[in-house]
């Protein structure tokens, strides 16, 4: 007996908490377990609002998605599959468009703004990473563009005078907010003020700025969001403002802005049927980048439909 409680108290010294008539083997750590990466805090949202990034040579993806949470915005993604990326970045309070757009320089991608519940400011909610997709095609497409209009209408003819007047002022203050922001990051000497307040300009009522970007900014990036903005030309004169522009795009020197301008042309071309588009993207079916030549398919199918 003795010795068996020897037995047991050297077990208890060693750490063996088994009892002695136990056989089983002892527990042997996890190799995931202990090789499991400490989480690290890449994207802090500090009291103020503000944001702080912290990264290095991490996925480019899998920073966004730390920002989304943390800025509570939603990631689409878009056409095309971005290349594989890794960041190093490091920011001190800024704002998540600031964050949002170290993030994704170089990469094609919109910014969706939308006013909060009940009647709060106008804040980013999406983004989608990647060029936009089409318009909805003729045949089906179109038709479901059609009852969703008739739906719309009708929908508009049950609202009260009240209704309509709140939201011609909601109207109103989303165009004033817009505004402040085009204004304040319009002469901006960074390419990323440009590039959103490119993003947030609309033809029909920024066009000369947005020609101007388009055919004289310095940035690819922001003459690129300058052509995916005038892709929302409206019929006459700033469609043919807008088609005149983008066809000058096509001889920049930068494959993602020429890419961006042949995807306008495939909208503008739907309220504006030029055969000068149709000639002058065909001319460009053998450009040496592959985005453009995939533009040019696409705009060809658009088009022969």
């Amino acid at each position: 007996m003795w010795v068996r409680v020897l037995l047991v108290l050297a077990s208890l010294a060693c750490g063996d908490a088994r009892p002695a008539d136990d056989d089983s083997p002892a527990p042997v750590p996890s190799d995931a377990a202990a090789s499991a990466p400490t989480a690290r805090p890449w994207v802090t949202r500090n009291a103020d609002g503000t944001f702080d990034v912290a990264v290095s040579a991490e996925p480019r993806t899998r920073v966004l998605d730390a920002l989304a949470a943390a800025a509570d915005f939603g990631v689409v993604p878009g056409q095309g599959r971005p290349a594989p990326h890794r960041l190093t970045l490091h920011l001190e309070g800024v704002s998540a468009d600031e964050a949002l757009t170290e993030i994704l320089a170089g990469m094609p991608h919109h910014v969706h703004y939308e006013r909060g519940a009940n009647g709060g400011p106008v804040a980013l909610r999406r983004v989608t990473v990647g060029l936009l997709p089409p318009p909805e095609a003729r045949g089906e497409g179109r038709a479901r563009l059609g009852q969703r209009l008739r739906e719309r209408r009708q929908a508009l003819a049950q609202r009260t005078p009240e209704d309509l007047e709140r939201l011609r002022i909601e109207r109103e203050e989303r165009a004033a907010e817009r505004s402040a922001w085009i204004d304040h990051l319009h002469d901006s000497p960074l390419p990323r003020d440009r590039s959103r307040a490119a993003t947030l300009m609309k033809p029909d009522r920024d066009l000369d700025a947005l020609v101007g970007y388009l055919l004289e900014d310095e940035s690819a990036d922001v003459r690129e969001r300058a052509a995916e903005s005038l892709a929302d030309a409206s019929a006459g004169e700033d469609a043919l403002t807008a088609a005149e522009a983008l066809l000058e795009a096509l001889a920049d020197p930068e494959p993602a802005v020429v890419a961006a301008a042949v995807a306008a042309l495939e909208d503008v071309h739907d309220t504006l049927p030029d055969a000068r588009i149709r000639e002058a993207v065909g001319e460009l079916s053998e450009h040496p980048d592959p985005a453009v030549r995939e533009a040019v398919e696409d705009f060809v199918r658009w088009t022969a439909e």
